[in-house]
C-alpha cells in the first residue's frame, strides 16, 4: 500500500482514541473547560448515562464569536502559547486535543457567550472535513457544550460501552472528583431529568467545607475526620483523613488526591499513604482521604498521559517523605487526643460507679450470676433454640455481617454477634436468648460458678521425646508410660495452663492496641463487669465501659493479632459470670481454653517438638487430652511378645 496522507477525519478519530474512552472521559474535559472558564456554577446534564446526551453548562467567562471555529480545531488552545508555558501549568487543560477529539466522534454543538457580546454565536462541526458552522444564538453568559449520539460514526467503539449504570457511576467518579477539587463551584448532576448530585460552594467556613465534602465523598469524613495540614518548602498538604480502620471493621479504600486543583492519581504519593497508614495502626490498612496538595508547577510534570492525571515530580522521594511524615503525624496526633478524652470518659465513669454504694455494685452483680442460674438445666447433647422476634443485640461487634452459627464443645455461639432480650424483669431469660447459647450446665461446670478446681503445677515430671513419627504428632515417654500426641492440642492445654497460672498470680502480659477495640453491648454485660472491674483487669485487660459499648485499650499478649471480635463476644459473659472467682486469681478453665485455642499452632520440626514437651510438668496433662493422646501399652505388648517367644 503507497504511502498516503490521512483525511482529516480518519486522523482527528484516531486521536481521539486517546482521550475518548467512555462517555466519562467527555465528562472529564468538559468539566475541565468550565473550571478553567472561571466559572462559578457548573450543570452537567445526561441521558442513558451519556450515550444519548451530554450537556455541560457554566456561566464563565465565555469565547468571543471570533474564536469559535479555532475552539473545535485540533491542537489550538487558549492555555499555553510558549515551551516554558508548558514547564509550569496550572491549568486543568492545555493540550488543545479535547474539543476536536470530541467532535470527531459525535455530533457535537458549542454555544458561548462574553459579557461584551450582545448576543451568543454557536459552532457546529460536522461532514468529513469538519468545517465549524457558526450561527447566532441565544444564551446568557458562559459556554454550553452539547455532545449527542456518541461514537454514532465509529460503531465498533460504541459496541464496546458498558451497561448504562457502569457508564453512569464512572461519569460520577469524574464529577464528583472535580466537584471535590473546586469547593468554590457549585456543582449540579442531573441523569435523566432527575437530580443526582448537588453541592453549593463554600467560601472560608471550614465546618461548611467539611460538610459539602462529605456530601461527595462520605458522611464518615464529617462524623470522624482527622484534619491535617503540613506545610513544607517541597510540598504543602491540606485535608481530611479518616483514622486507620479497625480489625473487624470492613472498610473500601476510598484515595482523593489534588494537586495544585487537578485530580491525580500518582503511584508515589498513593505509597507513601499506605505506608503511613501502615505505620501507625501496625498493619496494612485501607486508607481513606481527601487531600489537597501544592507545590511549584516548575517542580512536577503533569504533561505524562493524555487523560492528564498521571504527573511526575522531580524529586519524587523527597514528596514521599514530606507526605508520609505530614500524615503520620497528624494520625498519631489525633490518636493521643482521642486517648485523652477516652482516658477523661474513663475517669468520670470510674467516679460515677464509686459514687454508687456496695450494696448495689453487689446487687447487680448478683442479680446476674442469678439469673443464669435460675435458667433450666439441659440434658446433655441438648441445644437451646433462640427464639422469639424481640432479641436484641447483647453483645455485637463494629462489623455489621454475621458469620454463620457453629456448634462446638457443646456450645452453640454466632463467633460474632450475641443476644439476649432487653425486658424490664431483668435479665432472667439471658442464656435462652443467647445466639452464643451457653447450656446452664456449661455455665456451671465451665465458667467455675459453683466449685472450681485449682490446678496443681508443682510437682514436676520429666517427660522425654522419643520422635516426631508425622506432622503434629509426637511420641513421648513419660515416667515409663508412652503417648502419642496430637502437638497441637498439648500446645493449647499447656498456654490454658500457663493463662490460669499468670492470672493467679497477677503476671499477666498485656498489648497495648494502637486504636482502641469497640465492641457495642447492653447494660446487663456492662453493669456485671462495672460491679467487679478487678476482674478484668486480672485478666489482662484495660478497658473503657461506656453506656452502649466497651472500649479495649489494652488485651493479654495472648490475643495480640487473633480476631478479636470472635473471641470476646464468646469470652466476655463467660469471664462476667466468674468476675469475683477472677478478681481473685482463678480463672475459669473454659476460658484460659478459648484463649489458647486462638492461635493455632501445628508442629512439623523436632527442635520445635522437643521445646513442647519440655514444657510438661504433670502427667496428669497428657491424660487430660482424652482421645487426643493415646496411650501405648508396650510393657504388656512386650510381654504377650515374650510369652509367645518362650512358646
Amino acid at each position: 500500500m503507497p504511502i498516503r496522507r490521512l483525511s482529516v477525519q480518519l486522523a482527528n478519530q484516531i486521536a481521539a482514541g486517546e482521550v475518548v474512552e467512555r462517555p466519562s472521559s467527555v465528562v472529564k474535559e468538559l468539566l475541565e473547560n468550565a473550571v478553567d472558564a472561571k466559572a462559578t456554577k457548573i450543570v452537567c446534564d445526561l441521558k442513558n448515562s451519556g450515550k444519548s446526551l451530554i450537556r455541560v453548562r457554566d456561566n464563565g467567562q465565555g469565547i468571543s464569536h471570533e474564536e469559535l471555529p479555532l475552539a473545535l480545531a485540533p491542537h489550538a488552545t487558549s492555555k499555553i502559547a510558549t515551551l516554558e508555558d508548558l514547564e509550569a501549568i496550572l491549568t486543568l487543560g492545555f493540550r488543545g486535543e479535547a474539543l476536536a477529539s470530541i467532535a470527531a466522534v459525535s455530533k457535537l454543538t458549542l454555544t458561548s457567550r462574553t459579557k461584551d457580546e450582545d448576543h451568543a454565536y454557536s459552532v457546529e462541526v460536522e461532514g468529513p472535513q469538519q468545517n465549524p458552522e457558526i450561527n447566532p444564538a441565544a444564551h446568557p453568559v458562559g459556554t454550553s457544550v452539547e455532545v449527542c449520539e456518541l461514537f454514532f460514526n465509529t460503531p465498533a467503539r460504541r459496541r464496546f460501552l458498558r451497561s448504562d449504570r457502569t457508564e453512569f457511576m464512572h461519569i460520577r467518579e469524574i464529577f464528583v472528583r472535580t466537584a471535590l477539587a473546586n469547593p468554590d463551584i457549585d456543582f449540579e448532576l442531573n441523569l435523566d431529568g432527575k437530580n443526582v448530585i448537588n453541592v453549593k460552594a463554600v467560601m472560608g467556613d471550614e465546618k461548611k467545607r467539611l460538610v459539602r465534602l462529605s456530601k461527595l465523598a462520605g458522611s464518615d469524613f464529617n462524623r470522624s475526620g482527622i484534619f491535617v495540614k503540613g506545610e513544607d518548602p517541597c510540598l504543602n498538604v491540606n485535608g481530611v483523613l479518616l483514622p486507620p480502620s479497625s480489625v473487624e471493621e470492613s472498610a473500601v479504600e476510598n484515595i482523593f488526591l489534588f494537586l495544585n486543583g487537578r485530580p491525580i492519581a500518582d503511584k508515589v504519593l498513593t505509597h507513601a499513604l499506605k505506608q503511613a497508614y501502615s505505620e501507625v495502626a501496625g498493619r496494612p490498612c485501607p486508607v481513606r482521604c481527601v487531600l489537597y496538595l501544592t507545590c511549584d508547577p516548575h517542580e512536577v510534570d503533569i504533561n505524562v498521559h493524555p487523560r492528564k492525571d498521571e504527573v511526575r515530580f522531580h524529586e519524587a522521594r523527597l514528596v514521599h517523605d514530606v507526605l508520609l511524615e505530614t500524615v503520620v503525624n497528624s494520625l498519631r496526633k489525633a490518636l493521643r487526643d482521642t486517648d485523652d478524652l477516652l482516658k477523661e470518659d474513663a475517669e468520670n465513669e470510674k467516679t460515677l460507679l464509686e459514687d454508687k454504694t456496695h450494696s448495689d455494685e453487689d446487687n447487680s452483680l448478683n442479680q446476674f450470676l442469678k439469673d443464669i442460674k435460675s435458667v433450666p438445666s439441659l440434658k446433655s447433647g441438648s441445644s437451646y433454640k433462640s427464639g422469639g422476634s424481640d432479641q436484641s443485640s447483647f453483645v455485637t461487634s463494629n462489623h455489621d455481617s454475621l458469620s454463620s452459627t457453629a456448634n462446638r464443645g457443646g456450645i452453640n455461639y454466632s463467633p460474632h454477634y450475641i443476644q439476649m432480650p432487653s425486658s424490664k424483669d431483668g435479665v432472667k431469660e439471658n442464656l435462652r436468648r443467647y445466639d452464643y447459647q451457653i447450656a446452664a450446665d456449661n455455665a456451671r461446670s465451665r465458667a467455675g460458678i459453683y466449685d472450681v478446681k485449682r490446678v496443681d503445677l508443682t510437682s514436676p515430671k520429666a517427660a522425654k521425646l522419643l520422635s516426631l513419627p508425622a506432622p503434629d504428632v509426637l511420641f513421648i515417654m513419660q515416667e515409663n508410660r508412652y503417648f502419642l500426641v496430637k502437638a497441637s492440642v498439648l500446645n493449647r492445654e499447656l498456654v490454658s495452663r500457663d493463662y490460669m497460672a499468670k492470672v493467679k498470680l497477677g503476671t499477666v502480659e498485656v498489648y497495648a492496641l494502637s486504636m482502641p477495640f469497640v465492641l457495642k453491648a447492653q447494660k446487663p454485660l456492662i453493669n456485671a463487669i462495672k460491679a467487679c472491674p478487678e476482674a478484668l483487669a486480672r485478666a489482662g485487660f484495660t478497658l473503657n465501659l461506656k453506656k452502649e459499648s466497651i472500649e479495649f485499650l489494652k488485651i493479654p499478649v495472648l490475643l495480640q493479632g487473633v480476631d478479636l471480635a470472635g473471641i470476646l463476644v464468646k469470652a466476655l459473659p463467660l469471664a462476667a459470670a466468674s468476675a469475683k472467682n477472677l478478681s481473685m486469681g482463678i480463672c475459669p478453665k473454659q476460658l484460659a481454653d478459648m484463649f489458647a485455642a486462638a492461635k493455632k499452632s501445628v508442629v512439623y520440626y523436632k527442635d520445635e517438638a522437643q521445646l513442647l514437651v519440655d514444657k510438661i510438668s504433670d502427667p496428669e496433662i497428657l491424660e487430660s487430652l482424652g482421645s487426643d493422646a493415646f496411650e501405648l501399652n508396650i510393657a504388656r505388648w512386650a510381654r504377650e511378645l515374650g510369652g509367645a517367644g518362650n512358646a
